[in-house]
């Protein structure tokens, strides 16, 4: 419920406390700050001089109605979070505020202000302070200190205006990670949690010196302490939490660490999916042992390749050993336990458009679950910003700063590169069409990777669009319309796409076959008898099937008859022993199995 702003007043007559309000503003409301919720802690240190108010929305949100609600909170001092997806929306606010409550400070904090501070304070009057690095031991000065200016040039990295001149305290005092406030503890079932992506961290720092990279700047690792991540990890699974991401720049720096944590998880026996960055090539045979021990769907790892492309490699400062990394993302993807994201950047220096395509088709080889295709932001107070004229850099002036051009790869190529990723997101990405890629694979039918894409890229935008939304529905009859219309496939083939991409769309969870797919699912009445008959016979049922009536599993099923052919590779792609002759779709089509015309189903 909104507080009256009339309620506001009345509190601040009857409370002499300065009155923080912490500002997160988020990119989705499944998104959690994790930096608002840390300095929320530090701020409860001084609660006899504040009174504390925390404002968690999205950049989406109607800025009226956001700007509304920070100013009804009368507030001495706000506090913003900043980050490239959110700073525009933050100096609008501090705009309005400041026009609204004239006696009110404006501080920003985050990546995205902390190496153009100075510039930031003189382009932008309505700016009071900015805290440069970490804030956890600055902000808790500020806060104790508010108001003295004589004070203020004692706070490590505080850049504050006082007159007509602008103060930098540039020592920016990095806080041991055993004083870092425990954001989680004893507050796991609070609904704030529900039904959001939680960030955590068991680490900050990284050892390695990417030149795009922020990280690059904080060389030393710093652990939390093994106790706190083993009880933050138990709270989160208890509280059934559906996804934590954990923001470790590198989390298996330390194997045997990141092994023990890994236990811990899978200890819990829940069903919360963890997150990690990883490089590939420090995995052991340990490491590979405990993989193949977690249930599948709770471990997720990204993986950031960003090139292969040995000179590209030398300029950002990186050494992978591309065989090894091959190898062992070959075998984690053949384990099938755990999701495999891996990360390209076009536009980095020294990578021309022939070499990033060697790159892309070398990665697509490996089998991914997704493939980030993303462009090089050029980030203040990074190495490679600081190297931008050597390499031609040429990006946006706003955010996110993207490259246009370099010195190796024009505009227009990069813009080519961009209709590769439009529809890389919607087809491979998505994991809608993993059955359909795979017949085109199986067929050889797909081809290069990169001239599959990259001519579906240039019709999907000469056909416009990508100027509007596209439901599930009409992707599937897109990408179909596309695939008979640009390749020669003979009328078998043309059937078994039918059927693969009729797979496809149940296993997304729609329960009808549209017309132009020619396939139709087994009617309810021929189910009941058929399961009737499977269980008279003593057929036993699927783990996810059991306990079910006939009746019921009716109601829970959708059975769809395939060629043997098709049936052969959706049985393969999925791991059934055994083929049948129709597919059956249970539980909002998640689990598939194969049956018979008799009721014997195979898993």
């Amino acid at each position: 419920m909104a507080t009256s702003p009339i309620f506001v007043s009345m509190c601040r007559a009857a409370d002499t406390r300065n009155r923080l309000v912490l500002v997160g503003l988020n990119a989705k409301y499944i998104h959690s700050n994790l930096a608002l919720h840390y300095l929320y802690d530090v701020a409860q240190k001084c609660d006899t001089k504040w009174h504390i108010e925390k404002i968690e929305t999205t950049i989406n949100d109607i800025f009226a109605v956001t700007l509304r609600r920070l100013v009804e909170r009368q507030g001495d001092l706000y506090a913003f979070s900043c980050y490239i997806w959110n700073i525009e929306t933050i100096l609008k606010c501090s705009e309005g505020i400041k026009k609204s409550l004239p006696q009110a400070k404006i501080l920003l904090g985050g990546p995205e202000v902390s190496y153009r501070a100075a510039s930031l304070l003189k382009n932008n009057p309505d700016i009071d302070f900015v805290i440069s690095g970490e804030g956890e031991v600055s902000f808790e000065r500020l806060l104790l200190s508010f108001g003295d200016l004589t004070s203020y040039q004692n706070i490590p990295g505080l850049i504050y205006h006082s007159e007509t001149r602008i103060y930098e305290n540039l020592q920016v005092q990095n806080s041991d990670f055993e004083s870092v406030p425990d954001i989680y503890a004893d507050n796991w079932q609070s609904e704030k949690w529900h039904n959001r992506i939680i960030y955590y961290e068991s680490s900050r720092g990284c050892p390695y010196q990417c030149a795009y990279c922020l990280s690059a700047i904080d060389k030393r690792v710093r652990y939390k302490p093994l106790t706190e991540v083993k009880k933050d990890i138990e709270g989160f699974i208890q509280a059934g939490v559906p996804q934590v991401k954990l923001v470790d720049r590198t989390f298996n720096t330390d194997m045997t660490r990141a092994k023990q944590i890994f236990r811990m998880i899978l200890n819990c026996e829940g069903h919360t999916n963890f997150h990690f960055e990883m490089t590939p090539e420090n995995f052991d045979e340990e490491m590979f042992e405990i993989i193949a021990s977690a249930p599948k769907g709770i471990l997720q790892f990204e993986i950031g390749l960003q090139s292969i492309h040995p000179a590209t490699l030398k300029a950002i400062h990186r050494k992978n050993d591309l065989e090894k990394v091959a190898k062992h993302i070959r075998r984690l993807v053949s384990m099938g336990h755990c999701h495999i994201h891996l990360d390209l950047i076009a536009g980095l220096p020294e990578e021309t458009m022939a070499s990033f395509v060697a790159g892309f088709n070398w990665t697509m080889g490996l089998q991914p679950h997704m493939l980030q295709l993303g462009f090089l932001k050029v980030l203040s107070g990074t190495p490679l910003y600081q190297q931008r004229d050597d390499y031609q850099l040429v990006y946006n002036s706003f955010t996110p700063y993207e490259i246009i051009s370099n010195g190796a790869m024009t505009a227009q190529e990069l813009n080519a590169l961009r209709r590769v990723e439009l529809v890389l997101e919607r087809i491979y990405n998505s994991g809608l069409f993993a059955t359909t890629l795979y017949f085109l694979k199986q067929e050889n039918i797909l081809g290069d990777f990169y001239n599959f894409y990259q001519k579906l890229g240039d019709w999907w935008v000469n056909q416009n669009y990508d100027t509007r939304g596209v439901g599930k529905r009409e992707l599937f009859l897109l990408f179909y319309t596309y695939l008979v219309a640009h390749y020669p496939f003979t009328s078998n083939q043309k059937k078994a796409l039918q059927e693969v991409l009729a797979v496809d769309l149940l296993q997304s969870g729609e329960n009808k076959v549209p017309a132009y797919l020619e396939k139709e699912l087994i009617v309810s009445h021929q189910l009941f008898e058929w399961l009737h008959q499977s269980i008279d016979a003593g057929n036993v049922l699927p783990p996810p099937m059991e306990g079910f009536k006939p009746k019921e599993l009716v109601k829970k099923i959708k059975v769809l008859p395939l060629s043997y052919e098709t049936m052969a590779l959706v049985c393969e792609l999925n791991q059934i022993a055994q083929c049948g002759s129709w597919l059956v779709f249970f539980d909002q089509n998640r689990h598939v199995f194969s049956m018979e015309p008799n009721g014997v189903l195979y898993t």
